[in-house]
């Protein structure tokens, strides 16, 4: 089903039809008894944005092996006291838009005083990782910028490359014991967008770029320039969005561009 055309379809159906149909776009976890208000907040999201929350670690669990996430909407956020929130510490904003979830890093990586990095060697086409190239059919659905950074690292691994992109974005963290009196560093494993993912941050740039000033301060709002996908177009090429116009396309390997990193929701 096309994403703009999936609210309105569904919202003809009946309630257990409804669920199917939502089911069948990709919402497998919606259980039969679901609430309408549930299935109201699934057709959001089936079709455009449903929330932004503050991503968070609760601190005292940093030390387990599966610290405890938490994930909060602008209005729990902010009613919490400081002593409240000084239980947990924020290392992201989760967007759920259009069949999407995922984490967006709060800044974007760096690496010392590099803030702009080349995607990698532009004679290497990295193995497993699928093409985009003069035909860019279906770009947008590449939405899985985990699985491609994987694969990009594992690349570097195998051939001795450098791919800068994607090792600033899976070397990014948060939060350190250092900076931040946390218990650990910053334990989520970052990745370098996919093109799908990244065209999010542009199509709701207004309402990301509103919630990032509203809870965390001007300073974290996105940077209205290139930034790179983890999309590759072929040996020689990546694909990247520039978030000032929002145009999307691919260009050498070897330009520089930031790097703003998503994790699984």
């Amino acid at each position: 089903m096309d994403n703009a055309n999936n609210s309105s379809i569904i919202l003809g159906l009946n309630k257990q039809d409804q669920i199917k149909a939502l089911r069948e776009v990709g919402f497998t976890d919606l259980a039969d008894n679901a609430t309408w208000s549930e299935i109201v907040a699934h057709m959001r999201w089936a079709g455009g944005l449903r929330d932004i929350q503050v991503a968070a670690y609760l601190k005292s669990s940093l030390r387990d092996s599966s610290p405890q996430r938490f994930y909060f909407s602008e209005e729990q956020w902010q009613a919490m006291t400081v002593n409240e929130k000084s239980k947990y510490v924020a290392f992201g904003v989760a967007i759920r838009a259009e069949r999407m979830a995922f984490v967006m890093a709060l800044q974007n990586a760096t690496t010392g005083s590099t803030r702009t990095f080349t995607w990698g060697p532009t004679d290497v086409n990295v193995p497993g990782l699928k093409d985009f190239g003069s035909n860019n059919q279906g770009v947008f659905d590449d939405t899985d910028g985990e699985v491609n950074t994987d694969l990009i690292l594992a690349c570097a691994k195998e051939q001795g490359a450098s791919f800068p992109a994607a090792e600033a974005a899976r070397a990014y963290k948060a939060f350190t014991k250092a900076a931040d009196s946390t218990a650990i560093d910053d334990p989520t494993k970052w990745s370098l967008p996919a093109q799908g993912q990244l065209r999010m941050f542009y199509k709701y740039m207004v309402e990301i770029d509103r919630f990032l000033t509203n809870n965390f301060g001007s300073s974290y709002k996105l940077t209205k320039d290139w930034h790179w996908s983890s999309t590759e177009w072929g040996a020689s090429g990546a694909w990247y969005v520039f978030l000032y116009y929002g145009s999307a396309y691919c260009n050498s390997k070897a330009n520089t561009y930031y790097v703003r990193a998503v994790a699984a929701y």
